[in-house]
């Protein structure tokens, strides 16, 4: 465990292998769409069995089958991975799976710590927090004055150009 807190993605390298096969096959033509959905989540225990069942029930409406991965973050919040790789005839419905995690996690009040390109104009509305945006906005015109750099990433649709 002391490895992965230290950069090595090897343990991680390994479970990909075991639960889809590899990287070569992600995203290949003949291969495998790969997708994450990213929430944090408290550490009790109805809080993850509820978040489980939410997966359960995406994985219901849609028939895309998320795997999920459990991270203890510190003793009040787990890093909640859910991944589902899925065949190019499925694309539409896994992209509907993760639209469904997104809107089912944030009522329930788990936001996601990262967003995939799909979901970037929702940090605003999925976190909730005006002051959330604001500073991202701020931050990037600090680091990126001239917006070069993922323009329209993290941002709401009104401050995207």
């Amino acid at each position: 465990m002391l490895a992965r807190y230290g950069g090595d993605p090897l343990p991680g390298e390994a479970l990909f292998e075991k639960l889809f096969g590899g990287w070569t096959r992600v995203d290949r033509e003949d291969g495998l769409g790969f997708l994450m959905f990213l929430p944090l989540v408290p550490f009790d225990g109805a809080a993850l069995a509820g978040a489980f069942a939410l997966v359960r029930k995406v994985q219901a409406d849609t028939g895309i089958a998320w795997a999920v991965t459990v991270n203890a973050l510190s003793a009040d919040v787990v890093d909640f991975v859910t991944c589902a790789a899925f065949p190019p005839e499925q694309a539409a419905a896994a992209h509907r799976g993760l639209g469904l995690l997104h809107e089912l996690f944030a009522a329930a009040g788990w936001r996601p710590y990262r967003l995939d390109i799909d979901h970037m104009h929702l940090t605003g509305a999925l976190n909730g927090c005006a002051g959330r945006e604001r500073l991202v906005r701020r931050l990037k015109d600090v680091l990126d004055p001239a917006g070069i750099l993922a323009p329209g990433r993290y941002e709401s649709q009104a401050h995207s150009d």
